[in-house]
């Protein structure tokens, strides 16, 4: 994967510039493979001291890199919380807090890093954890923000700040595929995962429930199944269905409303095999899915991936899965998996 610097701004051309010498490697922002060779170093960075404490679980795994490396968490659950961490870290000279209800006045900023003006023995950087709305994304704000100060040079500058309409940011996407690694990486995931396969053939909403609760418990269910469907040893995919209607021009439309899927992940071997359908698609009123959906309920079911077609007359391999889906608001979602080898 390259980075995506087609929009990117001057700011954050020098940021990814930063991060490049900061980390002392050879490939620029702008050369394929710029993102492998910043979460490789930030890995061997992190790996003595990873081998030091043998994480057992996601929060120990944080709990160990935020000791070492001076991070510390606080939780916004109320206004209230707001007014003490400012009132806390503002009579301590640290001013940049003055800013932290304008930030969060926002709902959708999830987190802000602050880089410390006076550190203490044991803290250089305070992340802020925006949890007022849920604590779904609790685990992933703090290895993103863990991200920040591990793969970008100190800066004192106004906080980091986590917001979805930053996310196309090169850098903010640079820094998602370190944290991805490092919270859901082959060292201490994986092998969670592969134990959790040698019991059961398939991959469902029960098992990502599983692994969740021994690995992350803090961690959204959706960024667990993605991390789990990757390292399966069998096909997979993850889907969230909604009603909507075609998309046409690159924009949604009301017409044809349907139950219509998203493809949030999947493995190699679900591509192999053909078994991941486009975008948008109409979810078949036979499957699992459907069924979960306008019943909201969950059922984990067989079927026929055959049944899957569009409008223009493509459909999916006749594979038999196992399909388990769950409603959740105004979504379904599915997770998709079967013990056809790939060919």
């Amino acid at each position: 994967m390259s980075l995506n610097l087609r929009n990117a701004t001057d700011g954050e051309m020098l940021r990814l510039q930063a991060i490049q010498r900061h980390l002392k490697i050879d490939v620029g922002p702008w050369d394929e493979g710029f993102d492998v060779a910043v979460t490789k170093s930030v890995v061997r960075r992190i790996r003595p001291i990873l081998k030091a404490e043998e994480p057992a679980s996601g929060d120990e795994l944080i709990e160990a890199l935020a000791l070492h490396f001076g991070v510390h968490f606080e939780s916004v659950r109320s206004d209230a919380d707001i007014r003490r961490l400012q009132r806390h870290y503002m009579t301590r000279n640290e001013l940049g807090f003055a800013v932290l209800d304008r930030e969060l006045s926002d709902p959708k900023v999830d987190a802000l890093l602050f880089q410390l003006q006076n550190p203490s023995e044991i803290a250089s950087h305070v992340a802020i954890l925006n949890l007022r709305e849920s604590s779904d994304h609790e685990f992933w704000s703090k290895i993103h923000e863990l991200s920040h100060r591990l793969g970008e040079p100190p800066q004192k500058t106004l906080p980091f700040r986590r917001h979805p309409a930053e996310r196309q940011s090169p850098v903010e996407q640079l820094i998602d595929a370190v944290s991805s690694e490092i919270g859901f990486g082959v060292t201490y995931f994986q092998p969670i995962v592969a134990r959790h396969a040698r019991h059961n053939r398939n991959l469902t909403i029960s098992v990502v429930e599983a692994i969740r609760a021994e690995w992350a418990p803090n961690a959204s269910f959706l960024a667990v199944a993605n991390a789990a469907t990757k390292f399966w040893p069998r096909p997979s995919m993850v889907l969230v269905a909604a009603v909507r209607g075609r998309i046409k021009n690159g924009r949604e439309t009301r017409e044809d409303e349907a139950l219509r899927v998203d493809i949030q992940g999947h493995n190699k071997l679900a591509t192999s095999i053909g078994m991941v359908p486009k975008l948008n698609w109409r979810v078949p009123h036979t499957s699992p899915l459907f069924a979960a959906f306008h019943e909201k309920r969950r059922v984990e079911a067989l079927e026929c991936l055959g049944d899957w077609t569009s409008t223009k007359g493509g459909s999916l391999p006749p594979i038999q899965v196992v399909t388990s889906a769950s409603r959740f608001g105004l979504r379904a979602y599915a997770i998709i998996s079967s013990e056809t080898a790939a060919a």
